[in-house]
């Protein structure tokens, strides 16, 4: 609700992000409910966090003013030691451990406050309260994951759907860094799912890789209850491990193959009640299985075994190939960006570019349409994107050209979204020094070559943003964001070149220095 003036107004939003004027990180901006830009107001933002992959996250809120941030980490349906007593005083702590997350009653301009969270899988209630009292309002909630942060999104829950039978809601085919079993190896394994209202007798039930042999592998008696999920590992092993660790007398293939879950019909044959005729060639770690309310099939970026399934993709884009190798060049070049050979249907893909460090995706970058021309110093970040696919990789190759890095211009930098200006004290200058260059233009030249030459590529909200950017604020302690990393060489040659997608840091002495 917004107070100002003893009003108040509701509203129901996707997600937590206000300013006006704009302020904070992400650019959504919605106004106050109420639709007002006053003053001394605030806002309580409530919520229920699915978590279906338990760990530690990153959670934060990004404010002017003050803002709390409570989740109910026990699900006892209140954040309070005493539910009678909800009043908050800053003398005194009225909250279950731990809930109060995010406590900040100082007041300020937008700033950004993170804790990690431990969450186990399952549903908790949220709170986000943020007062503002003049000036821009900001108030935003988001988790923070490998250095970038991502607003908390409503999204309409999957549920597990009621099904006629026992089926396979998921499994992995190449398990490279996931589950191990009990003999500490890490084997394929096969989720089944009992979505009826009763109990269900496993013994009435075989997994097969062959349409043929339908009773190639029999589950022991064991009963099923409603609503649970039963792990088997698809192991070869055909055995039983540990506390009941089932093991299949099969491997699943990874390029593809039958797969079937099949019961007696009682008349001496099987029916298969849930599978596939076959399934597509796998990716190493990321599972496939059903989801959705129509249990859809589709590929998961992380697999969940023993809980639901959520949101999951048609496939994995293939990466871009680069007609040109990142380098040094003296001479122009003309760079084609393709797919790789034996795409069966490259007409549904899309190659879309980014000149400026960002990373491309189906909604941002330049559509690739024809061979682009090298003559300046450039970094090209690349994907093939594909609605309903999930971009595995950003590949990103930089060309310098010496020539252009003598004469390069804080215009040109400008143009790429460098700042052009200090930002929070921190200077930024882009050209080199005119006396230097001037005095011996070869020598220097020649100079910029002898040394090995990095280049470390960026979406600048990671590095110059007033707020988010490491470089730009100095003070900040701890925080790592992602970047391109590459090793160049003259003219192409690739003797030890390599480029990886890694975290940046910054360190520093006085430099980091907020004053």
């Amino acid at each position: 609700a917004r107070l100002s003036k003893a009003s108040v107004s509701a509203a129901n939003v996707p997600f937590i992000d206000y300013a006006s004027p704009a302020a904070g990180v992400f650019t959504f901006n919605r106004a106050a409910p109420g639709g007002g830009t006053g003053d001394n107001f605030a806002i309580r933002a409530t919520a229920t966090l699915v978590v279906n992959v338990p760990g530690t996250y990153n959670l934060g809120i990004n404010n002017a003013d003050g803002g709390r941030l409570l989740i109910d980490l026990n699900r006892d349906g209140d954040f309070y030691k005493n539910p009678a007593v909800t009043v908050f005083d800053p003398a005194s702590d009225i909250y279950d451990p731990g809930e109060a997350v995010i406590t900040d009653n100082t007041l300020h301009t937008a700033a950004t406050f993170t804790e990690p969270v431990t969450l186990a899988a399952g549903k908790y209630a949220v709170e986000y309260t943020f007062f503002d009292q003049a000036g821009a309002m900001s108030g935003e909630v988001f988790y923070e994951m490998n250095g970038i942060q991502y607003l908390l999104e409503a999204t309409l829950e999957d549920t597990q759907p009621p099904t006629q039978d026992l089926i396979i809601s998921e499994f992995l085919a190449d398990n490279s860094e996931g589950l191990r079993d009990a003999d500490g190896s890490r084997e394929d394994w096969i989720e089944i799912y009992n979505g009826t209202a009763a109990p269900v007798n496993l013994q009435d039930y075989w997994l097969s890789d062959d349409a043929a042999q339908p009773d190639k592998w029999r589950f022991p008696a064991g009963t099923m209850a409603p609503g649970t999920y039963r792990l088997t590992w698809a192991s070869g092993k055909n055995t039983v491990l540990g506390s009941g660790e089932l093991h299949t007398n099969f491997k699943l293939s990874a390029g593809g193959e039958p797969l079937g879950l099949y019961k007696s019909n009682g008349a001496g044959g099987y029916t298969r009640v849930s599978g596939w005729d076959n399934f597509p060639a796998q990716y190493t770690d990321h599972s496939y299985g059903s989801y959705g309310s129509d249990l859809k099939a589709g590929f998961f970026n992380t697999p969940t075994p023993g809980t639901i399934n959520n949101g999951g993709y048609d496939g994995f884009s293939p990466p871009v190939q680069f007609s040109v190798d990142r380098g040094i060049y003296s001479t122009p070049q003309t760079l084609t960006l393709t797919l790789p050979p034996g795409i069966t249907d490259p007409q549904n893909f899309e190659i879309r570019y980014t000149i400026n460090g960002s990373a491309p995706s189906l909604t941002n970058g330049l559509v690739y349409t024809a061979p682009l021309p090298l003559d300046k110093t450039s970094a090209i970040r690349a994907v093939a994107v594909r609605s309903g696919w999930r971009v595995t990789d950003v590949d990103t190759h930089t060309f310098i050209f010496p020539e252009d890095v003598l004469t390069q211009t804080a215009s040109k930098a400008t143009a790429l979204g460098f700042p052009a200006s200090s930002v929070n004290g921190q200077v930024y200058r882009y050209p080199m020094q005119a006396a230097v260059v001037n005095a011996n233009r070869e020598g220097v030249r020649q100079a910029l070559l002898k040394a090995p030459t990095l280049s470390i590529v960026i979406d600048q909200r990671f590095f110059s943003n007033v707020t988010t950017g490491i470089y730009s604020t100095p003070a900040a302690r701890g925080k790592e964001v992602p970047c391109s990393l590459e090793l160049l060489n003259e003219d192409g040659s690739g003797t030890g070149q390599f480029q990886i997608n890694c975290g940046l840091r910054v360190r520093g002495g006085f430099s980091r220095d907020a004053n």
